[in-house]
């Protein structure tokens, strides 16, 4: 008889804190991304502290133990609950695409950093001014960042310093944002999909962090902008960056161009993708590059704020400012794209080309290897 384990066999842990409550981040799409892609031969289990707008892929073993979304509550989730749960089912590794890793566990840990929070890995953590609760998690995740087995790193941004092992993949998005289509058909259920919504023929997409520091440069930059081309080309902001705009649309005076968005499920958010005219992101890059990562796989050009991580991800699919005071080079380039018909094809055309760098095969093969190198 063989002594191969059959497929299936090997568990592996997925926290699914960011999927019950903050569906429309990073954290929850690469998640959902990393259970369509799960390596052949792991059988994933989702540990859920509260119910999903998206649904599980099949395949996918559900724990769910409710937990309202408080800061205490994500403490001890990270700390207590997720490692009770990775040895309650027999998995030998807990996956983290957000959060803290546990100061102690009977089982290893490896961290795919995704939220918009964790835009850098430092040796030594910030001073953090959020309440106790907030504070006490970060001082744990950092301790816990330090004994985990691996810190997993799309291998075309550069490497951060940190304090644990650094793994390299290839980029990944959802599924979903690779299926762009132009036909009939594709028209047709990008309608049902965003049915209810009334989106615009052509629009602008912000889907980035919600810190009132992003808000202010997103609304700064836009209002250089919104004059010219607000009323053909209004921007659409999703998830809970659009819950907290609406203080701040009065005082910049830019309601009849900004229209909010609540969360949508990863099909419908696809659909928002795939049916806008660029994405404007004047914005830090989360780790794992989304969301320019998905316009990107979209095919669709991208305006967003200078550093060297965008850089490395965007090549020539992307217009890159600078951030200054008033927002002025991030407007000024918004612009650019847009009335430039010249500039916005070769932005289009180079996007389309990077999409087709995108490699999902490779990413679960090389995935299960790191998986099994920690088992």
């Amino acid at each position: 008889m063989s002594g191969r384990k059959p497929a299936g066999e090997d568990r592996v842990l997925y926290d699914g804190w960011a999927l019950a409550y903050q569906p429309c981040e990073p954290a929850a799409l690469h998640l959902l991304a990393l259970l369509e892609l799960h390596p052949p031969g792991i059988q994933p289990v989702l540990a859920l502290p509260g119910l999903s707008m998206n649904p599980v892929p099949g395949g996918v073993t559900v724990l769910l133990r409710t937990y309202p979304d408080t800061p205490v509550n994500r403490l001890r989730w990270e700390q207590r609950i997720l490692p009770g749960l990775a040895v309650e089912s027999a998995s030998r590794l807990v996956h983290l695409t957000a959060g803290s890793p546990p100061l102690w566990s009977r089982v290893p840990s490896v961290v795919s950093p995704t939220a918009f929070s964790e835009t850098g890995l430092v040796t030594v953590p910030e001073r953090s001014q959020a309440g106790w609760a907030a504070r006490l998690r970060q001082a744990a995740g950092w301790g816990g960042l330090a004994r985990t087995s691996s810190l997993l790193w799309p291998s075309d941004l550069p490497p951060p310093e940190t304090v644990a092992p650094c793994r390299l993949l290839p980029g990944v998005v959802h599924p979903y944002f690779r299926q762009a289509g132009n036909g009939a058909g594709q028209a047709q259920e990008k309608v049902r999909l965003l049915a209810g919504l009334d989106s615009p023929e052509t629009y602008i997409l912000y889907h980035g962090p919600a810190a009132s520091e992003d808000l202010h440069r997103l609304l700064s930059s836009w209002s250089w902008a919104a004059g010219p081309i607000g009323e053909n080309y209004p921007l659409i902001v999703v998830g809970a960056a659009g819950r907290r705009l609406e203080t701040l649309l009065r005082e910049y005076r830019l309601a009849g161009s900004v229209r909010p968005v609540p969360d949508l499920p990863v099909s419908s958010l696809s659909a928002l993708y795939q049916g806008c005219s660029l994405l404007f992101h004047p914005a830090p890059l989360p780790a794992w590059g989304d969301p320019v990562r998905m316009a990107l796989a979209c095919g669709k050009p991208v305006v967003a704020l200078e550093s060297r991580r965008s850089a490395a991800l965007v090549g020539l699919a992307a217009y890159l400012a600078p951030s200054d005071p008033g927002g002025r080079s991030l407007g000024a380039a918004l612009l650019s794209v847009i009335v430039d018909d010249s500039l916005y094809s070769s932005l289009s055309e180079a996007a389309r080309l990077r999409s087709g760098a995108l490699d999902s095969q490779a990413f679960r093969i090389e995935l299960g290897g790191i998986y099994r190198s920690v088992f």
